[in-house]
């Protein structure tokens, strides 16, 4: 079998950075929140009092903000071929370059209602996976 080969290996996955770093040369990982389950409590204070400008903060490291001119706490808009959406930056040394971190259980709420491909006003990654 193509696909299980008698020994350790590499295959490539069927999707990953390295086909379409060009076009999106910034990976997404986005976590699941210690204060949140999924967006049923993005409602609640906690959830709230974790946001910026009332959106889902998204890290990046500060070259990949620089290179963008990206400030910290500034709305950014997220992208990629599936979707889009808003979300505050986060200017964050700790991450590596070129890795941007957007966690998960924001409230998706479209732009457009009902309109396929629509932004999310509030960060919710689930439109970029």
């Amino acid at each position: 079998y193509d696909d299980c080969p008698g020994h350790p290996t590499w295959l490539e996955p069927p999707e990953w950075l390295g086909r379409s770093e060009s076009a999106y040369p910034l990976h997404l990982i986005s976590n699941q929140p210690t204060g949140k389950l999924h967006s049923q409590l993005d409602h609640g204070s906690t959830s709230r009092e974790q946001k910026v400008h009332g959106r889902e903060q998204v890290a990046l490291h500060p070259d990949d903000a620089a290179a963008r001119g990206i400030a910290h706490h500034e709305i950014v808009r997220v992208f990629n071929d599936r979707g889009s959406c808003l979300a505050t930056a986060c200017v964050d040394d700790r991450l590596m370059p070129q890795v941007i971190q957007l966690s998960t259980g924001a409230w998706f709420d479209p732009v457009e209602p009902g309109t396929i491909g629509s932004m999310c006003k509030h960060g919710n990654p689930n439109v970029l996976t």
